[in-house]
Parts: C-alpha cells; sequence; structure tokens
C-alpha cells in the first residue's frame, strides 16, 4: 500500500467502501506510517458524510506574509470554492441537482477533487507545523478534566457515582432564596453592626432571628484588626460575604485595572478580540499567579451587573472542565483545533469555542464563551470573534528552558532540563528522572496542570528540610522524636516563584508494620503529612490571626460543619477536624485521624500549613496538647 493512495482509501473506508481485507492493510500501514496516520485524523476529524467529501475546510487563497495556513471552518465555502473551480459542463455536477443520475465515472473524479484538496490542506499544515491532528476524543483526553475519569468509570475502574443536576425550578428557587437573604441581612444589618462591635478577637457568632425564616443565618468572625461577616440560606450552598479579607487574596487571583494597551507593552501574552459585536467593549482582565487568566468584555447598554451579558476570553494551563453529556462538534479556529459547545443555564444558552493552543504553550487552552441571545448575539458571532483573536506577545507564551525552576534551591533538575523537556515533547505524562540516588524529578500523570513539576527528596536525612526546602516543617516536637523524614518534595509550576512544600514522617514503631495492609492504609495508618504553601503577599496587610479567623468564617457552608477553631497556649488559631480517606472504588470514608490547619510568619512569607496526622502517631494526645507543642523543624 503506497502513502499516495491513502488519502483515496481513508475515503473509501468512510464510506464504507472498503472489503475486511482492506481495512486490515489500511490499519497496517497506519500503524506503521507517522505521516498518513496524521491524514487520517485530519480527514476523519473532518469528514461529514451528510456531503461524502473529505474535509469541510475552507482554506483561503491567499497566505499571510508569514507563510502561515489560514484555515476556517465554513464548509458551506468550501463546497462553493470546489464546486465553482470545477468544469460543470464536462462532469455534468449539476445534473444531480436536477435528479438526474451521475455516473459512477463522474462520482469518482469528483470524489477525487476532493480528495486532492484534502491532500493539499494536509500536507500544507504538516509543512508549516501546526499540530492540529486530532481526533474530538483525543482533544478531549488532551484538555478536558473529566473526560478521563468518565472514561474509567465507563470500563468499571471506577463506582459511576452520577452527581444530581439542579433542575431549572431548583436554580430559580435558589435565587430566590438569595435575594430573600438579601432582603433580611438589610433589614437587621444595624443588629449585626452592634453585635461585631462588641465582640472580641478570635469570638465567632451565628446568627438567627427571630420570627424570620429559620434557615437564614448570618457567619460573624472577629480578628484583631479586621471583621469577616457572611450571610446565607441553609442548603443552599454559598454565602455571601459582606466584609473580610478579599476573597482575591485567598484565591491568588486579581483583577488588574490595566488597559489592553498597558498588557501588551508590559509584554503578557494577550489574546485579543479584534471583532465585537455591537455595543460590546473592553471591561477588565483578571490575574492568577501573575499571568493573565481572563480577559472580559461587556455590554455598555446593559446593567454592569448582569453577568450574563459579558464576553470572556479564560486562559488554562492545561486541562478545562468540559460538560461530559453536552454535544460536541471538532472545528478549526485560525489553524487551531478548538471543540465548540453549548451549555443550558437558568433560561440562557452559553456558547463555547475551547480552543487548543498546542502542547509546547504555558497557556494551551483557550476559551471563548458568551451568552447567546437570538437576534443579539449569536453562535455566528462568537464565531466571528474566534476567528478574528490576534495574539500579542506570542513567545511570551512559549515554553523556554530560562528560568523555568525558578526559586529552587537546588541546581541539579536545572542540568536535568533538556531531558525533561524532551519527555514533554514526546508526550509522556508520567514523567520520573533519576537526579541522585535519593531525588527525583517528576510530573505525574493525572497531576492536573502539565508544568506542576516535583523534586522529591528520600530517605531520613532531617539536613535536608533546610538545604532543599522553602518553609521549615511544622509539626509536634514530641510526636517527632519517635519518628521519622520519610521524604519531602517540592512543587512548583514552570516559570512561577512561589512554591509548595510536603513533609512526610512515620513512627519509628510502624517500621516493618501492618505488611498485610494495602499501601493505601498503611499510609493513613502509619504516615503524617505535612504541606506548607506561600500565601499571596497581600495577605501580610493583615495580622496571621486574623488571616486564620477569616478562612474558618468565609470557609463555613451553610450545611452541617464539623471543624473547630481552637487556639494554643500562645493564643494562636487552629482549625481542626477529622482526617478521612476515600476509597476510590467504592467511595467509602474512612476516619483514621485528625486534621489541622493555619497560617504562620516564616523567612518573611506568610505560609500556610495543613497538618495531617493518624491516631496511631497522636496516641492518646489531645489536639489542645498536639497544637501546644508544635514547632518549627529545619
Amino acid at each position: 500500500m503506497m502513502c499516495n493512495d491513502i488519502p483515496g482509501i481513508i475515503i473509501r473506508k468512510l464510506q464504507n467502501e472498503l472489503n475486511v481485507k482492506e481495512k486490515k492493510k489500511l490499519d497496517k500501514h497506519l500503524k506503521k506510517c507517522i505521516e498518513c496516520r496524521r491524514k487520517y485524523y485530519f480527514i476523519t476529524a473532518n469528514y461529514d458524510p451528510s456531503l461524502g467529501t473529505a474535509s469541510c475546510l475552507a482554506a483561503k487563497e491567499s497566505r499571510e506574509t508569514d507563510s502561515k495556513l489560514i484555515i476556517g471552518y465554513n464548509q458551506n465555502e468550501l463546497i462553493h470554492n470546489v464546486m465553482s473551480g470545477i468544469d460543470t459542463y464536462r462532469y455534468n455536477i449539476s445534473a444531480n441537482r436536477n435528479n438526474a443520475q451521475v455516473s459512477n465515472n463522474m462520482k469518482t473524479k469528483i470524489r477525487w477533487a476532493f480528495v486532492c484538496l484534502a491532500v493539499i490542506i494536509s500536507l500544507s499544515i504538516t509543512a508549516f507545523a501546526k499540530p492540529i491532528y486530532k481526533s474530538l476524543t483525543e482533544l478531549l483526553g488532551e484538555i478536558s478534566i473529566n473526560h478521563n475519569y468518565y472514561l474509567k468509570q465507563a470500563t468499571g475502574g471506577i463506582e459511576k457515582t452520577t452527581p444530581k443536576k439542579k433542575t431549572e425550578t431548583e436554580i430559580k428557587d435558589m435565587q430566590k432564596s438569595l435575594a430573600e437573604a438579601d432582603i433580611l441581612y438589610d433589614k437587621y444589618k444595624y443588629k449585626v453592626d452592634e453585635i461585631i462591635t462588641e465582640m472580641k478577637p478570635g469570638e465567632l457568632r451565628t446568627l438567627n432571628f427571630e420570627g424570620e425564616r429559620d434557615d437564614f443565618y448570618v457567619g460573624l468572625g472577629k480578628g484583631i484588626e479586621s471583621k469577616t461577616i457572611i450571610y446565607g440560606i441553609k442548603g443552599n450552598s454559598g454565602h455571601i460575604q459582606v466584609e473580610g479579607i478579599p476573597t482575591s487574596y485567598r484565591a491568588r487571583a486579581d483583577s488588574k485595572d490595566m488597559s489592553i494597551e498597558e498588557l501588551i507593552h508590559q509584554g503578557y501574552f494577550t489574546p485579543v478580540l479584534e471583532y465585537l459585536p455591537e455595543g460590546y467593549e473592553f471591561s477588565g482582565v483578571g490575574f492568577s499567579k501573575d499571568e493573565i487568566s481572563s480577559i472580559t468584555y461587556r455590554n455598555n447598554k446593559t446593567d454592569e451587573n448582569d453577568y450574563n451579558d459579558y464576553i470572556s476570553i479564560y486562559l488554562a494551563t492545561d486541562r478545562v472542565n468540559i460538560d461530559d453529556d453536552a454535544e460536541k462538534t471538532l472545528e478549526l479556529i485560525n489553524g487551531y483545533q478548538a471543540i465548540y459547545m453549548e451549555e443550558e443555564a437558568v433560561g440562557n444558552r452559553f456558547g463555547k469555542f475551547i480552543i487548543y493552543l498546542g502542547d509546547n504553550k504555558r497557556l494551551k487552552v483557550l476559551t471563548l464563551a458568551a451568552n447567546l441571545k437570538e437576534g443579539s448575539l449569536e453562535k455566528s458571532d462568537l464565531y466571528n470573534m474566534a476567528q478574528n483573536i490576534r495574539y500579542y506577545n506570542e513567545e511570551s507564551n512559549e515554553i523556554t528552558y530560562n528560568g523555568y525552576f525558578k526559586n529552587v534551591k537546588d541546581t541539579v533538575p536545572q542540568q536535568k532540563l533538556d531531558e525533561f523537556f524532551e519527555k514533554v515533547e514526546k508526550g509522556e505524562k508520567d514523567i520520573r528522572i533519576q537526579l541522585e540516588d535519593d531525588v527525583r524529578l517528576s510530573r505525574k500523570a493525572g497531576s492536573g496542570k502539565s508544568e506542576t513539576y516535583y523534586i522529591e527528596y528520600f530517605g531520613n536525612d532531617r539536613g535536608k528540610i533546610k538545604q532543599y526546602s522553602n518553609y521549615p516543617m511544622l509539626m509536634n516536637l514530641e510526636i517527632f522524636k519517635d519518628s521519622m523524614l520519610e521524604n519531602l518534595a517540592i512543587i512548583g509550576f514552570g516559570y512561577k516563584w512561589d512554591k509548595e512544600v510536603h513533609f512526610s514522617i512515620k513512627s519509628r514503631d510502624s517500621i516493618g508494620a501492618n505488611k498485610n495492609k494495602s499501601s493505601a492504609n498503611r499510609l493513613n495508618d502509619t504516615i503524617a503529612r505535612i504541606d506548607a504553601r506561600v500565601l499571596d503577599s497581600r495577605l501580610k496587610l493583615y495580622p496571621v490571626f486574623d488571616v486564620v479567623i477569616d478562612d474558618y468564617v468565609s470557609c463555613m457552608n451553610s450545611e452541617v460543619r464539623y471543624e473547630e477553631l481552637i487556639f494554643d497556649k500562645n493564643n494562636h488559631p487552629y482549625i481542626v477536624t477529622e482526617a478521612k480517606s476515600t476509597d476510590a472504588k467504592t467511595g467509602k470514608e474512612t476516619i483514621f485521624g485528625r486534621y489541622f490547619r493555619t497560617v504562620k510568619e516564616t523567612a518573611g512569607d506568610y505560609v500556610h500549613y495543613n497538618i495531617t496526622i493518624p491516631y496511631t502517631m497522636l496516641k492518646d494526645m489531645s489536639d489542645q496538647e498536639f497544637i501546644d507543642g508544635l514547632g518549627f523543624i529545619e
């Protein structure tokens, strides 16, 4: 089987014209030949059986000066262009429109005209190195957070659980309840202000009001310099925060007052909509980890708080949430593969183009989303916007070697960066590179963001904490005397300063014990884990005491909560609850220990600590005794 014959054979396969022997030959050839496999993916992904053609692409006649092939998705334009280029008198194509029969010879010639066009486009794309040869299933596997999870459910690897979706009626009832909560809070605001003014630092209150609906609540927390007030309706997820530390400080996200021109001038990778429907204008930009995460445009003819009338661009490092049940189509937007889908919510219809920018990009996925309104903003408008996205400072979105392991104390990982990137470029998902006998650089499959890396140090050498960790370990000193360091891991995000450190310690008594238990249970029963991560520098505007109080109150949901706020002998606050593990297959929860969290100031930073410790290591130690004995270990 020759490579030149492959496009025609692919078309015949799609039209169910191959016999069993021919199919086997084709499959055998595709397994061996990468180029033909690319052509197969390309043609298959864009084939429309209703037309009997090889492609639903429209290749523009001209190319830009930078020689990039411009490709759209307008299938009607393709048919019009190709048909007009064929001698209709010779092939009598118009006869088919008059219900006249077309000879098999003519059908073959027409078919091959389309095949040739598909091959030209396919070869051009290969030549200009635009990596778009993925089927819809492959693309979902690459960029969807939940797609691989659903696949595991389908094969029985994970017990299938279908979360109950709220109905339109339930959503409207929830909105009505929250609107009533707004009215009630306004009614009792004076009383809330009186109460919180009289409260002492560290004091918490939950208020209900006699004669009003029983499920309305107000949560209060008093810090040293700040106060947090939330209110909501029990049974409804979410709440309204009136006062407290800005949510964006905790989420490391921020909306900066910058224009498009300023973003471009400062060198940020910036996608800009050069076509906007009438009435829409630039509204703002959101940041995450000092990188643009979103750009919004609003309709200046509607209320500024009507978030359903915004057009938004979202940028993601690797994966995004994609509704598995929504109907999806594979598209090509200016040479980039994209998925188009629509979602219904509370009477609104949201359209999305999820554009895959490529494997070799720091921000790999762009989502363009808008609320579609008949006669105002249609899918065609959204498509025109997607086609007219201009990317500025594209070099800032390229993966480079310079500064990848920023703020890493160890110099060895940088020396292995060539090998690391080589594996990334090959598409390896589970990367492990042994740096030294007890040091490993890895990127784990399923770790989420592809540029999240792990530098793991194994063995009972306490000196590694000070040598390699950005922050000291926080642990009860008495328990640590009877324990040993199992490992520590430096977790970072490519090119970013922030680091997270995970420490694992195990009881000396547990060495060699519990061999008959599964590895997961042994981990829970015998190993304590301490996670440390630096917080947004803007939180330093507040005392650490206030940050913990705000964390506790802000994380209150309207359901029953099992967390407790306690204070150590120095009046420093900690949040404590049960530590649980969940069986991945059965979903069964097991309580195996205690979970503590707090914020400490160390080395000039505010560091958030999570401590998970099993009962086997706590023995008979109470929560109060545990936090009173905490200290830094380095």
